[in-house]
């Protein structure tokens, strides 16, 4: 959740961050929790009263793992919830995993990319497709004319996809 929206739900409602611990607010959580329950009986969409519920949740510190834990002792599928879930965290801001995690693409990917871009334009991902399926092609070829000759009869039936 970045700053700006720190402490504000969907709807614009101010949740202040150190109430999430106060005794008083653990009837609230029991009381959310019911309702919460209650949406996913009757979600077909992400309802405004399930996103409402979820935010306010989330904002007393009700761990993601914990809702999913709710609603699967309710009967409700794990994975569906989980989806429903993730969407509405990721609709008001809040990111379960940094942005750009994964793997780094190499600087070289991107010259190549801008350079086929710059030459075909639209047509890059076809070209390039067409030439990763290429370059595969050679480095099999490459990898057979380096075996001995009584294994290259078994890996030529092969074609690598």
């Amino acid at each position: 959740m970045n700053e700006q929206n720190k402490g504000k739900t969907m709807q614009g409602e101010l949740i202040h961050p150190t109430a999430a611990h106060s005794p008083e607010r653990a009837l609230d959580r029991q009381a959310l929790k019911s309702k919460y329950l209650e949406c996913l009986a009757t979600v077909s969409d992400i309802g405004s009263t399930l996103r409402r519920t979820v935010l306010s949740l989330v904002s007393l510190g009700v761990q993601l793992h914990e809702l999913v834990a709710w609603a699967a002792d309710a009967g409700y599928p794990e994975r569906q919830v989980r989806k429903i879930l993730s969407r509405i965290l990721l609709q008001a801001g809040v990111r379960r995993r940094r942005r750009g995690s994964g793997p780094k693409v190499p600087p070289e990917a991107l010259a190549i990319v801008a350079s086929v871009r710059s030459q075909y334009g639209r047509r890059t991902t076809r070209f390039l497709g067409a030439a990763h399926r290429l370059s595969k092609e050679h480095d099999v070829a490459e990898r057979l004319a380096a075996q001995p000759a009584n294994d290259q009869t078994a890996l030529s039936s092969t074609r690598i996809t």
